[in-house]
């Protein structure tokens, strides 16, 4: 977190004015995958991937959601670069941006049969 430019991140900083630089996620990246979009369920960017630690190289052959990992660059960092750093805040004025705070997505509730249709089921495949 920069949390050193207090009050300098204006409108890309937290409410408590820390700004966010990078996260870590489980997303599968492999070689080549440098600059690719991260997007959250409700398919908002939120992020791009640049790495993946040493346990990642293995992705090519077999993913392991336990232990690899993404390192991205939070989009509000990215936006507060292009914007302050580089002086193209027309750019970002251009732009859609999400403020409101994201609220979770509630999961479908999976729901079994009874057993006994699942035992019709079965038998009646064999």
């Amino acid at each position: 977190m920069v949390d050193y430019l207090w009050g300098f991140c204006g409108q890309y900083a937290m409410k408590d004015g820390r700004l966010p630089v990078g996260f870590l996620s489980n997303n599968d990246i492999t070689g080549g995958n440098s600059g690719s979009p991260v997007i959250n369920a409700r398919g908002q960017l939120i992020g791009t991937a640049f790495d993946g630690n040493w346990e990642a190289m293995s992705g090519d052959i077999y993913f392991e959601p336990n232990i690899q990992r993404t390192i991205s660059v939070d989009i509000r960092y990215t936006l507060f670069i292009i914007d302050k750093y580089a002086g193209a805040g027309h750019l970002v004025k251009e732009m859609t941006l999400v403020k409101e705070p994201v609220k979770p997505i509630k999961k479908p509730e999976i729901t079994m049969p009874p057993a006994e249709v699942i035992e019709e089921k079965v038998e009646a495949t064999h």
